[in-house]
C-alpha cells in the first residue's frame, strides 16, 4: 500500500492480528446470543411460553431460524438463557469479593451484585420458576452454578477442592438464597437484600467454622448424564430452583 493512502474499513480489517479478529467475532457472537435470548423473553412474557415459535423468535431477533438454531436447541434453552448466565455469574463474583469478608457477606454482596443486572425483572424469574418446564432448564445451570461455587469457597477457606467441607457449604448457602428468593418471588412487599441477608445470617455459623482437617479427600464424581440436544425430560418435583 502506498504511504499516504487512506486505509478503507475492509482494509483495516486486513492489517488486525488474529487475536484481534477472534476478539470481534467472539463479541458479535454473543452480541447476537444475547439478541436471541432476549426475544424469546419478551416473547415468552407477551405470549406464554408454551406459545413461543423458533421462527417468532428469529423474526424477533432479525437473525435466520437456521442462525437461532446455531446457539440454541430449544425454545427453553433460549427463554432461561439470560437466567442461566447470571447464575453462573455468581461464582466469579464470588471470587472477586475482598477476602477480608466472611463467607456469607461476600456470597451475599456477590449475588445482589448479580441481582442487580436483571433487567426483566421479577415477571420473568417468576416465569421460569413456576412454568415446570423452564424450571428443569433452569436446574440445570444451578446445578453447575453450585459446583463452581463449592470451588471458589475452597479457595477463600483453604480447604481441598472437593472435599466435603466447601460442597456442603455450597449448598447450604446456594439453599438459603433459594429460600430467600422464593419468598421474594411471591411477595410483591418483600425487598429482595433483607429476605437475603437473614437467609444467609442462618447458616453464618457454618460458614465460620472450618473444620480443622483441611486435607480430606476429594469426592469421587460421576460423569453426568445429558439428555440429547433439544430434548426435554420430564420435570422433577425437586424445589431446588435458585
Amino acid at each position: 500500500m502506498q504511504s499516504g493512502m487512506p486505509i478503507t474499513q475492509a482494509a483495516a480489517v486486513q492489517y488486525q492480528c488474529p487475536a484481534q479478529l477472534r476478539g470481534i467475532r467472539e463479541r458479535k457472537k454473543a452480541e447476537t446470543r444475547d439478541a436471541i435470548a432476549r426475544a424469546a423473553v419478551r416473547l415468552a412474557l407477551e405470549r406464554g411460553p408454551e406459545n413461543v415459535r423458533v421462527a417468532d423468535v428469529a423474526a424477533a431477533a432479525n437473525v435466520s431460524p437456521r442462525t437461532y438454531n446455531n446457539y440454541f436447541a430449544s425454545i427453553p434453552e433460549a427463554i432461561c438463557a439470560l437466567a442461566a448466565d447470571r447464575a453462573l455469574e455468581l461464582p466469579e463474583e464470588l471470587r472477586g469479593r475482598p477476602a477480608n469478608e466472611s463467607i456469607e457477606e461476600a456470597f451475599g454482596n456477590a449475588m445482589l451484585s448479580v441481582h442487580r443486572s436483571d433487567d426483566f425483572g421479577k415477571p420473568y424469574l417468576r416465569m421460569v420458576v413456576c412454568d415446570t418446564v423452564l424450571r428443569h432448564e433452569f436446574l440445570r445451570s444451578i446445578v453447575a452454578r453450585d459446583a463452581a461455587l463449592a470451588r471458589v469457597i475452597a479457595e477463600r477457606t483453604s480447604t481441598v477442592p472437593g472435599s466435603l467441607y466447601p460442597q456442603v457449604l455450597a449448598a447450604a448457602i446456594s439453599g438459603a438464597a433459594r429460600v430467600a428468593s422464593e419468598r421474594w418471588l411471591h411477595d410483591d412487599e418483600a425487598e429482595f437484600g433483607e429476605l437475603l441477608r437473614s437467609a444467609l445470617a442462618m447458616v453464618a455459623p457454618m460458614a465460620r467454622t472450618v473444620p480443622e482437617n483441611k486435607d480430606l479427600p476429594a469426592a469421587k464424581t460421576c460423569r453426568p448424564h445429558t439428555a440429547a440436544p433439544g430434548r426435554l425430560q420430564a420435570a422433577s418435583d425437586s424445589p431446588e430452583t435458585f
